[in-house]
């Protein structure tokens, strides 16, 4: 009996991260340590840049600009212009473009959580926008998956790969909102990386005068919220997955979801034992007391009419 138990506890684990996004901080809320200048992407954790091009990590722990910083990683005030993350405290920025010679891009790159599996479908999400400081914009913005690691590029140039993700032509950062970026991908197997920035040459370039007041030089962009997680069931390619935070982790006394939909959704928790601990149906958000929960590692299913939408794991720890 106990045997049995272990399998389908296995079972149930494994199936839970194959449903759970598999960018590892992908909303850029965990650090190494609390970013102090431009170019310090490595200090968001498991985030690095494979070239040259100096990619840079926000967060509300940095100073903000006053008379002694006039180089500034805050959020929401910082070098580039005025912009809260779209979750929490942190984001990431890239050039999509500089005005050369000689050609400047910027990429940021993550190891995935695990590798793909051959054939089958994921569905790929981020959120950029325009910052304050730019007067021109572009849609030029994609995601290559490779097996290996991409790094020790000594140039700036664009990248010499075809991004199997593009975004949309005319879907165009803009200053004021948060742009949705997003496709699905069928895996050849084995993929291990992604990378997100512009893989064009400066003649291909969909490029659009945004401010005049700007500088038209240059089209920089924020990042926030990169997901990648399998397709909810086969079949559906198209679903528009919504965007889901779910915070904190480890819990203490409450946790907190956000989707953006409004869609009725249900939340289910289980113990590692997979015994039901709460059910709860919400639109958009909701917060649930865990004040009575054990510590350990609990599991959580968030289910929609269009199927499993998430599934994961938190800890819950000692309350203070």
């Amino acid at each position: 009996m106990k045997k049995l138990i272990t399998v389908f506890i296995l079972l149930f684990i494994s199936k839970m991260i194959t449903a759970q996004n598999l960018v590892p901080n992908g909303d850029f809320e965990q650090y190494w340590h609390c970013p102090s200048y431009i170019s310090q992407i490595d200090s968001a954790k498991y985030w690095i840049q494979p070239t040259l091009g100096t990619c840079d990590y926000y967060n509300q722990c940095a100073q903000p600009p006053n008379l002694f910083i006039t180089t500034s990683v805050n959020v929401p005030n910082n070098t580039f212009g005025f912009q809260q993350a779209r979750s929490g405290v942190g984001n990431a920025g890239i050039y999509l473009w500089e005005q050369g010679p000689p050609i400047y891009r910027e990429y940021i790159e993550v190891p995935l959580t695990s590798s793909l599996i051959a054939g089958t479908c994921y569905h790929f999400q981020m959120y950029i926008n325009l910052a304050n400081k730019c007067g021109i914009t572009t849609s030029d913005v994609g995601v290559y998956f490779s097996n290996t690691l991409i790094s020790g590029i000594s140039n700036t140039s664009n990248l010499p790969f075809t991004p199997q993700i593009n975004n949309s032509i005319g879907n165009s950062p803009d200053t004021l909102n948060w742009t949705l970026v997003s496709g699905n991908y069928t895996s050849l197997g084995g993929e291990n990386y992604i990378t997100i920035g512009n893989f064009k040459n400066d003649l291909a370039l969909d490029t659009n005068l945004y401010n005049h007041s700007g500088n038209i030089h240059f089209s920089y962009i924020y990042i926030d919220d990169v997901s990648l997680i399998q397709c909810v069931e086969e079949g559906i390619t198209n679903y528009n997955y919504p965007q889901i935070n779910i915070f904190p982790n480890p819990i203490t006394t409450q946790l907190t979801i956000n989707i953006n939909t409004n869609e009725l959704t249900e939340l289910t928790l289980y113990d590692i034992t997979s015994r039901k601990i709460l059910q709860q149906t919400f639109v958009a958000a909701a917060t649930i007391n865990t004040e009575s929960l054990a510590e350990g590692i609990y599991l959580y299913q968030l289910k929609t009419s269009k199927g499993i939408i998430k599934e994961g794991k938190v800890m819950k720890g000692a309350d203070n």
